[in-house]
């Protein structure tokens, strides 16, 4: 077999090689983005909403979000993060009792909300919540999405 083929044939493969693994580093299942971190780190105490009325936005708030790892949590951003979200949330603009990481643009299972059966009524962060039943009727009564104008 020609030397000068496999030469190619096996730094192609390395190449490839290469390039999946900066692709899975740079991937947010693994950790923080470098969007996220971005959008962490950025000027300000308080985030965006992302709303429904933007298309942009309306497509990343329909994304399916990825649970943080325990070094995430653990981490420096997290903690930034929970203190945006929570200044967001309690802002006059917004005055909400609760915001989720995508709506403000990091697409992690994330919330901040207001504990009404805690006295004083203390915002708390969870990280890696799920809802796993529910009980009770539906009950209908006015929007309160922050994602949603107008509401």
């Amino acid at each position: 077999m020609d030397q000068g083929f496999v030469s190619k044939c096996g730094m192609k493969a390395f190449l490839a090689a290469a390039v999946a693994v900066s692709l899975m580093s740079c991937s947010p299942s693994g950790g923080w983005s470098v969007e996220e971190k971005s959008l962490i780190a950025g000027e300000g105490h308080i985030m965006r909403v992302l709303t429904v009325d933007d298309y942009e936005d309306s497509l990343f708030l329909r994304r399916e979000t990825l649970e943080m790892t325990p070094a995430m949590v653990a981490s420096e951003e997290y903690r930034l993060l929970a203190g945006k979200m929570v200044a967001t949330v309690t802002s006059p603009e917004q005055g909400g009792v609760g915001i989720a990481g995508p709506q403000v643009g990091i697409s992690r299972r994330v919330v901040a909300v207001r504990r009404f059966d805690i006295e004083g009524e203390p915002f708390r962060v969870y990280p890696n919540i799920k809802i796993t039943a529910r009980r009770g009727p539906d009950e209908c009564g006015p929007e309160g999405c922050l994602s949603v104008p107008g509401r």
